[in-house]
């Protein structure tokens, strides 16, 4: 199945950014998304997503980076606030900053 696992994608990133030894200690971990495009795939309702995000924040922040114009710019700046976070949106993969 060809898609954007967006949410899937989010849930095993802020996972593995999960401070593994003392507890969860606020802004101690953090992820980093990277997207072309919009969730397709698994869970695709941006209020859901975006839940899902809030309820990691405690423990693990989320910035969400986007590449290209297709996709959802809203859904991305959403997560990346709910996870205490920034939302970045590059034009094409060559503007990344160094």
């Amino acid at each position: 199945v060809a898609g954007t696992a967006l949410a899937d994608a989010t849930d095993r990133a802020l996972e593995l950014a999960r401070p593994e030894k003392g507890g969860p200690i606020p802004g101690e971990g953090h992820a980093i998304v990277l997207t072309d495009g919009f969730p397709y795939v698994g869970e695709t309702d941006p209020q859901k997503i975006v839940a899902r995000v809030s309820a990691s924040a405690r423990d693990t922040t989320l910035t969400t980076i986007a590449f290209g114009e297709e996709l959802d710019g809203p859904l991305l700046a959403s997560m990346a606030q709910a996870g205490l976070g920034r939302f970045l949106h590059l034009g094409e993969k060559d503007d990344a900053p160094t």
